[in-house]
């Protein structure tokens, strides 16, 4: 989830080819709500901070990590 902190976000395509289909659905889900409130986006296929996330941003990753 460290890849959340760098431009280029996380890969969704990545986290399914290295972890499979349940871990990327459990992520979506995860970050349900930080899409809603605009603190993260999807573009390009790629989980991304937005601007307005960019301050929460240890905060946020740390609640997507799947123990």
């Amino acid at each position: 989830m460290t890849g959340l902190r760098t431009i280029w976000g996380v890969s969704l395509k990545r986290i399914e080819e290295e972890f499979g289909l349940g871990v990327q659905t459990s992520l979506l889900n995860n970050a349900h709500g930080y899409l809603a409130s605009e603190t993260l986006k999807i573009e390009n296929a790629h989980l991304k901070m937005t601007p307005k996330g960019q301050f929460l941003s240890d905060g946020i990753a740390s609640d997507l990590f799947i123990v």
